[in-house]
């Protein structure tokens, strides 16, 4: 299962790639989710974390199209 925890700050989520706009140990990806598109593929993953990240994004529906845009159907979105 491939999994995305975006904003992830200092929660790593193992197994998981975790993005966020600053390096911190919890980090696998360093990326400001205000540019768009994200670094991945078309639906690539079965799996997306978005804990405490949406609210503080430029703009809300972008973000949620660019999280379908890299999901695969059927994913799960928590």
């Amino acid at each position: 299962m491939k999994c995305l925890n975006i904003g992830c700050g200092k929660k790593r989520f193992p197994g998981a790639i975790n993005i966020d706009i600053r390096r911190t140990e919890a980090v696998d990806l360093v990326h400001d989710l205000n540019k768009i598109p994200w670094p991945f593929e078309d639906g690539y993953f079965d799996r997306i974390l978005a804990l405490d990240v949406l609210e503080h994004l430029d703009d809300l529906i972008a973000a949620m199209e660019e999280i379908h845009r890299i999901t695969k159907p059927g994913a799960l979105i928590q």
